[in-house]
């Protein structure tokens, strides 16, 4: 999905940068990952969820603002890499090259109120299939 925003609006983004510290789930030790924000943006213009994988900083899912209640934003990864330095300054663009996860949001910030990321693990019941896709 293309929001036509891309290139008129990139002065226009706020984000917010997520470095994880468990070295656990760092580079590339655990890619299967799921991930959700819960969000809330009024103005009606997009927000993205960017995160570090294997092939790089990708934009793993869009939503769009327009509403005054808390919204879910989903990813599903299996290439997830997060290994980003332990110190960081924000990049001049909006990936996630800087940092481990970016949320962003255009025109005006964005609320977050929780970001949740589960990495499952052989113990728990799983979909063997994303395992096994997994990089």
């Amino acid at each position: 999905m293309t929001y036509g925003l891309q290139r008129e609006a990139e002065g226009w983004w706020r984000s917010v940068y997520f470095t994880l510290t468990d070295n656990a789930l760092r580079n590339g030790k655990r890619p299967v990952a799921d991930i959700e924000v819960v969000y809330q943006h009024e103005s009606d213009a997009p927000v993205e969820l960017v995160a570090d994988t294997a092939t790089g900083s990708q934009i793993v899912a869009k939503g769009w603002g327009r509403n005054p209640s808390w919204q879910v934003l989903r990813a599903h990864l299996t290439d997830a890499q997060f290994s980003a330095p332990p110190v960081t300054a924000p990049g001049k663009d909006r990936s996630a090259e800087t940092c481990d996860l970016r949320f962003n949001a255009c025109t005006t910030d964005g609320r977050i109120r929780s970001v949740r990321i589960h990495m499952p693990d052989a113990s728990e019941p799983a979909d063997w299939s994303r395992f096994l896709g997994a990089q």
